[in-house]
């Protein structure tokens, strides 16, 4: 398909430049759909979105140059051509937090109150980030559909190789445009259930929402990246002397556990000073490592042993719902009525 839709000149404007505006402006609408009470002002929410997309493209694009400067002739191109390259998209965490903080600094709403607000709306936003990679070559997979069942949308899209033969490869882009925008009506879910939800002393009544919402798109994407034949390795400009260890592992993926595991810690502090060493506390933590150290495992087979890719990736899935599983019960644990 064509990716330009509109061309005058040298004034020209791409459908992914079109779906991604859309997202955003979908998203902003959520956030003040679900933006009804004096918890959150319709003008915090309308003061985030433009910070948030700006620093989130800027942060996203800076972190794809760091770890990817060979694909930028230099840090000014990166910057300010926007036509070629790619993002990371982990970069939106923090530009939201950043976002947020700004607007918390002009006074228009508690920071927590309105990431909670704002959750449903940004990984809508995402979703539809996700989707504009069908106008171009960034997301994609680098596994091979052979089924002919499976080789169409959802599960598949058509590329032409240098031979003129059609490859159909697993369509990362569509998936995680579908996994995001379930991750967005299960944020809404939550947020209607568990907002006004009262928790144990110091854990916080508010921040919740967006606590959830971080770790099911952290999985998300977490579990989209493995499947990206450009997804973004580390490679540190400095410590050269590291790169060979570790460039084999994802940003994405690594920032993702990050934020999973500290959300986890949160709630497990906090239960553990409520009630103390209960019996469930061994259980959360034993199940968090298992799964973990699952979706570790199954990382390494799916780059070792690439024959069996629809083994790994399943079990993959497996082990990252555990882990979601495991965080949403310590959060359970706080809340004050159990």
């Amino acid at each position: 398909m064509n990716v330009i839709a509109i061309s005058k000149g040298s004034f020209v404007i791409y459908w992914n430049s079109i779906i991604i505006a859309l997202g955003a402006l979908t998203g902003l609408t959520l956030s003040l759909a679900l933006c009804h009470d004096k918890k959150c002002s319709k003008a915090a929410v309308f003061a985030f979105f433009p910070f948030a997309f700006v620093f989130s493209v800027l942060i996203s694009r800076l972190m794809s140059w760091y770890f990817f400067a060979e694909q930028y002739a230099s840090f000014k191109a990166a910057m300010t051509d926007f036509t070629t390259g790619s993002f990371c998209v982990t970069g939106v965490i923090f530009g939201c937090l950043l976002s947020a903080a700004i607007v918390r600094g002009l006074h228009l709403a508690e920071f927590k109150k309105l990431l909670d607000t704002v959750a449903a709306g940004v990984a809508l936003t995402i979703a539809f980030v996700r989707l504009s990679a069908v106008f171009g070559n960034t997301c994609r997979s680098k596994i091979i559909i052979t089924a002919p069942l499976f080789q169409r949308l959802p599960f598949a899209i058509g590329t032409v190789d240098a031979a003129g033969n059609t490859v159909y490869r697993f369509a990362t882009f569509f998936v995680a445009f579908l996994l995001f925008a379930l991750v967005c009506v299960l944020t809404v879910v939550f947020f209607v259930k568990h907002r006004d939800c009262k928790l144990v002393k110091g854990a916080g009544d508010s921040g919740n929402v967006a606590n959830m919402c971080l770790i099911m798109c952290c999985t998300a994407e977490l579990l989209m990246d493995s499947t990206r034949s450009d997804s973004t390795a580390l490679h540190f400009m400095i410590l050269n002397a590291v790169n060979k260890y570790v460039n084999f592992v994802s940003v994405s993926m690594i920032i993702g556990a990050i934020c999973i595991l500290c959300v986890f810690i949160h709630y497990l502090k906090y239960s553990h000073r409520a009630y103390g060493k209960k019996a469930h506390m061994p259980l959360l933590i034993l199940g968090f490592a298992l799964g973990t150290a699952g979706v570790g495992g199954t990382e390494y087979c799916a780059q070792r042993f690439t024959g069996l890719h629809t083994l790994w990736h399943l079990s993959q899935a497996v082990f990252a719902l555990l882990m979601i599983f495991m965080v949403y019960r310590a959060y359970c644990h706080c809340r004050a009525e159990e």
